[in-house]
């Protein structure tokens, strides 16, 4: 059964890539530049760059009593994460340099679409800290700790 489950759209990330869209087709159209691009690398490009929005374009996060799933856009990237491998979470804040999509940070991994607040999972295991970028830390923390019942710290 579900308890927790929260959608993100990532303004900046698809705002970012419209305009990169919109530049590029103008490009192309009206031939801009000494070497201008031709069908096929337009065609590719524009390919590449759909692929990409489309699975950055958002975040969901799905916390059952088993496990967390980290989704982006349409699940071409999605994370697993067993409730039994968390020892504690915590609510932390990170810089917007930090960036947006799946990035390696100080102290982990950041899973993040938008702002700069993410809850923190400390892990057992080889990976210790997985961060998830959220606009509803509180709620999500929440869910978490839940099913983690009374061995660990929350």
């Amino acid at each position: 059964m579900v308890t927790y489950r929260k959608f993100q759209f990532g303004w900046f990330i698809v705002c970012v890539f419209v305009i990169v869209i919109v530049f590029m087709t103008l490009g192309y159209i009206y031939q801009w530049g000494n070497s201008p691009i031709d069908i096929y690398s337009y065609i590719f490009f524009m390919t590449l760059l759909g692929l990409i929005l489309l699975s950055f374009y958002g975040l969901t996060v799905v916390v059952n009593e088993e496990d967390v799933k980290i989704i982006f856009g349409i699940g071409l990237f999605t994370k697993k994460i067993k409730l039994h491998a968390v020892r504690s979470t915590s609510i932390v804040k990170y810089p917007v340099f930090a960036g947006y999509g799946i990035r390696f940070v100080q102290n982990g991994i950041l899973y993040n679409v938008n702002g700069t607040e993410a809850v923190e999972l400390k892990l057992t295991g080889k990976r210790d800290i997985i961060l998830i970028g959220t606009d509803d830390a509180e709620n999500l923390k929440n869910a978490i700790g839940k099913h983690l019942g009374s061995k660990h710290t929350i």
